[in-house]
């Protein structure tokens, strides 16, 4: 009994090790960067999808990691390829750098009074920066430490008192300003091009430039980093928008409290991206009584403008892959945290069904049965165990407890990144004893908005 609790423990020690551990990687490239690979022994392709990738380990157990936005991209009619979001030079007349590896590609100009670039086939997001560019270099490739504290592959263009960083991600480019004093104007503004013939601005994080009913691009809005007596990422922004012509302008408001009050440097980030299929998911605010969809971070526990924030996610275990739930060793759900807090979160199954794009604090759907809880990791992905259930989720053939999800809370404050963030994706880790039984290589996740 005693040589089995050992075996247990270790069994379990290694799935920890596998799925929860930060991997030891310089820069933060591609979406799988920050899983630690050291106890893979090889990749197997069998399993690949663009939200999937699985791994045999060295003692001959399985990885399966399932992203909730899309990490690689199909070539050919087998092939997968895992985004690399490298600078590189580009061959394009227009541009000196672009990304180096996805089917959404994204161009960088030699100056800042040209036009960005991003696109996938025959959508399209250019933007340009339109305010006074006096004093600012041409665009120098560099390993740039954003507000988070990652190394990132960037372009950056610098003045004496700010510069300007812009990065790809997996769907578009990630703006950062750094202010190392404090500016003239509390906006920033820029001129968008798009294929989006209208754009839809509900005031709830992010603008969506829409052709028809489908939404084709992104907009978000930022974060901002700064410091009082401690650092700070708050949210006092907020984005405008309108149509000029055939074209946009776009203000990226930052409140004026924080500029005139701040040590600084301020940090202030935006991205501008290609709209995705991923994972439904939304949050709920107390104070704030529109649905917020496709917010690409998430406010949880008590916030003086947004009120009690609750976060729900639902997963697509069964929708990708089927197996003995026996074999599944250790399963966990991974989160990045944003911003460094002392305060526990709570993971609880939803009593019943919401729907992502309607939800709001007056229709909230309650807790039912805890399931997990711990502290936010800064720098690294958060673990929750959800062994048991994932089990739960994999004897459910009705999908009823998948489709339910589950819900996170907390007493405190906490920011964190939601399915929509396409730079730290939460995902989902399982560890089995066998490969999955059944596999489904999805090109795409279109879940219904219920």
């Amino acid at each position: 009994m005693r040589r089995l609790s050992i075996i247990m423990f270790c069994a379990i020690s290694l799935a920890c090790l596998i799925g929860c551990q930060k991997s030891k990687y310089d820069i933060l490239s591609t979406p799988i960067s920050q899983i630690d690979i050291s106890q893979h022994a090889e990749q197997l392709h069998q399993y690949d999808s663009p939200y999937t990738i699985c791994y045999k380990n060295k003692d001959d157990t399985y990885s399966l990691y399932i992203f909730a936005s899309p990490i690689q991209y199909k070539v050919g009619k087998d092939k997968y390829i895992v985004i690399d979001n490298t600078v590189i030079k580009s061959e394009e007349k227009d541009f000196v750098y672009e990304n180096k590896t996805n089917i959404i590609k994204t161009y960088f100009p030699k100056d800042l009074e040209d036009y960005f670039r991003v696109e996938k086939d025959n959508i399209f997001l250019e933007f340009k920066v339109c305010d006074d560019l006096q004093g600012f270099s041409r665009a120098k490739r560099v390993i740039f430490t954003n507000m988070f504290g990652d190394r990132v592959s960037a372009v950056k263009y610098h003045k004496e008192d700010m510069d300007m960083v812009f990065y790809p991600t997996k769907a578009g480019i990630k703006t950062e300003i750094v202010l190392r004093k404090k500016p003239k104007k509390n906006y920033f503004k820029f001129n968008l091009k798009a294929s989006a013939s209208w754009f839809e601005n509900l005031k709830n994080g992010y603008v969506l430039l829409k052709e028809g009913g489908e939404n084709e691009s992104v907009v978000y809005q930022p974060l901002v980093q700064y410091m009082t007596d401690k650092q700070r990422l708050d949210i006092t922004t907020q984005i405008n928008i309108k149509k000029e012509g055939e074209n946009y302008s776009v203000e990226m408001v930052v409140d004026d409290t924080i500029l005139e009050n701040a040590e600084y440097p301020v940090k202030v980030d935006f991205s501008f991206e290609m709209y995705q299929n991923k994972v439904p998911d939304t949050s709920v605010y107390s104070e704030f009584c529109i649905n917020s969809y496709l917010r690409n971070y998430v406010v949880l526990g008590s916030h003086p403008i947004m009120g009690e924030g609750w976060y729900y996610t639902r997963l697509r275990i069964k929708y990708f892959f089927d197996t003995n739930p026996d074999d599944v060793i250790f399963a966990s759900y991974n989160t990045r945290g944003l911003c460094k807090s002392e305060d526990i979160i709570s993971i609880y199954t939803a009593k019943d069904q919401w729907s992502s794009t309607s939800i709001v604090w007056d229709n909230k759907v309650g807790t039912d049965k805890f399931v997990a809880s711990k502290k936010l990791d800064l720098q690294k992905y958060s673990c929750f165990n959800l062994t048991d259930f994932i089990k739960f989720c994999l004897r459910d053939e009705d999908l009823l407890v998948e489709s339910k999800g589950f819900l996170l809370i907390s007493n405190g404050n906490n920011i964190f990144s939601s399915n929509d963030n396409t730079l730290y994706s939460p995902f989902v880790f399982v560890h089995l004893k066998n490969p999955p039984t059944y596999f489904n290589p999805a090109e795409s996740i279109n879940p219904p908005a219920n």
